[in-house]
């Protein structure tokens, strides 16, 4: 952990329905030392989608009319609306988890926003957005088809998501501390995520910018621990059995969410994949395809069912090798970036090894220079801070105003003062605040800032924001691949329409 600025971490391994290890190393929080144990809550991000497929399963084994074939149409309606007509009527189920949609909100993380949309929001605005490939041509990763899972159980249910998922999967498990990070920003016992600060130091990330990627509970929103997340890997390789022996899972459906769904062209050129069929390392590593919210990849020989999870300093990554009832969960609060990918590599294929009787490759040296001897060493990134001091094209009033586009919502341009009482432009959308400083020798062009919740985007590289002029004026505004018009001084309510796809006289949801 040392070697990779590793704050803390969790463990979970599991082989042959016996938990081998649940810990936790490290320190959940740098500045109060407190220790990272196997109960300690951290965000899960993207691994939250394998686990809220196993939720899909649950849900599927209950209403037994329905299966992974069955249209998102049938089960939301009019409340399912695309670009695309014809994959409107033909999206699945297995489709949304199996990442086989052709679907995507534009680019960044800024426009999947929680900084102002709510997950209904977002189902309702996906109309405004082209389908970037046909349906079951290709791989397309987002987060997007979870939405519609989980406004449709919602519907069934007439639940929350939330209690759902604790009635159906956390209760049932006995996975007592786990949640929704939506819930992060009242729990202190939550973990801190780190991310890369100035200098090569760590700057925290605020348990209220954790819970804020919450809406998308599928997605990206699910928190656990190493202990609830060994009940979890024991409930999947006993394919779907209870601790008393119910099988709280149809069993045929775990192994189809353990099966390979589609073609994956490219695998990852990463430190963790660069080493192939003939390799430059001592092992051999491929991903062949992607499954239901999994990769499936071969090391050394042996199938691995994976994913990742990565945002706000917290990284996961989920390992099942079914063939031999093992599966490893690994959660790191940083460095966050390429390091913490490469640390947790290390950890599970020297797990693996051990585990499957191997010779291992790693030791004390190569487990803290991986990928190094064999290949690229990976480490920080040096960031550059963004310059305050370059002057813009305009008078910075001249970039002030609300710009707005449907399906997106608006964003307010105005003038503020730092702590320094130096005057800058902000940038703001719902709760996101940020200050735009232009860039040297791009005219009307920005780098965005974060503050106060958003304080660790403070590098060249992250946000940034572009304005087109015409004759003196500033017409539109490109953000993150979205290009938002001016919009006219009464428009608050053209705004609500273009953020939340309601008129004044429709409810939410």
């Amino acid at each position: 952990m040392a070697c990779r600025n590793v704050p803390g971490m969790f463990l979970a391994i599991v082989k042959d329905d016996k938990v081998v290890l649940s810990e936790g190393y490290g320190f959940k929080n740098v500045d109060t030392n407190e220790a990272f144990t196997s109960q300690t809550p951290m965000s899960i991000q993207s691994t939250s989608k394998f686990m809220f497929t196993i939720l899909v399963a649950r849900m599927l084994t209950k209403y037994p009319k329905y299966t992974f074939d069955t249209t998102v149409k049938e089960l939301l309606g009019d409340h399912l609306e695309l670009s695309d007509k014809i994959a409107e009527e033909m999206l699945t189920i297995r489709d949304c988890v199996s990442m086989a949609h052709g679907l995507r909100f534009p680019t960044t993380t800024l426009i999947e926003n929680w900084y102002a949309t709510t997950k209904y929001d977002r189902i309702r605005n996906t109309k405004h957005y082209p389908v970037v490939d046909e349906l079951r041509r290709g791989f397309h990763y987002s987060s997007d088809g979870f939405l519609f899972l989980d406004k449709a159980f919602e519907i069934l249910e007439n639940k929350t998501i939330e209690q759902i998922l604790r009635d159906e999967l956390f209760e049932p498990l006995g996975m007592v501390h786990s949640n929704t990070i939506g819930e992060a920003r009242d729990d202190e016992s939550y973990a801190t995520g780190y991310q890369p600060g100035p200098n090569g130091t760590l700057l925290k990330t605020t348990r209220n910018f954790i819970s804020r990627s919450g809406s998308n509970v599928g997605g990206f929103g699910l928190a656990s621990t190493a202990d609830d997340l060994a009940k979890y890997l024991r409930f999947v390789l006993r394919e779907g059995k209870l601790e008393d022996g119910t099988q709280h899972v149809n069993p045929d459906l775990i192994k189809e969410v353990l099966s390979p769904q589609i073609f994956y062209p490219l695998p990852y050129n990463g430190v963790a994949d660069g080493y192939s069929l003939r390799p430059d390392f001592p092992t051999t590593s491929q991903t062949l395809s992607y499954g239901m919210a999994s990769w499936h990849r071969y090391y050394r020989g042996f199938q691995l069912v994976q994913h990742t999870g990565s945002h706000g300093g917290c990284d996961t990554l989920m390992t099942y090798v079914p063939d031999l009832k093992i599966g490893i969960y690994t959660g790191l609060n940083g460095p966050y970036t390429d390091v913490s990918w490469v640390a947790e590599t290390v950890i599970q294929e020297y797990i693996l090894d051990v585990l499957l009787e191997l010779p291992n490759y790693l030791n004390d040296t190569t487990a803290c220079t991986f990928p190094a001897p064999w290949g690229e060493p990976v480490g920080l990134p040096s960031y550059q801070a963004i310059p305050e001091d370059v002057a813009p094209a305009l008078p910075l009033d001249k970039y002030t105003g609300v710009f707005g586009k449907e399906g997106f919502g608006c964003v307010s341009m105005t003038l503020n003062r730092t702590e320094d009482d130096v005057e800058v432009l902000q940038f703001a959308i719902g709760w996101g605040r940020m200050f735009a400083y232009p860039k040297e020798g791009r005219a009307h062009q920005f780098w965005l800032k974060g503050v106060d919740d958003m304080f660790h985007y403070w590098y060249i590289g992250g946000y940034s924001a572009a304005f087109i002029e015409s004759d003196g004026l500033i017409t539109e505004m490109i953000v993150s691949g979205s290009t938002l018009k001016r919009m006219p001084d009464d428009n608050k309510q053209l705004c609500s329409f273009y953020l939340t796809g309601l008129n004044s006289t429709e409810n939410e949801k």
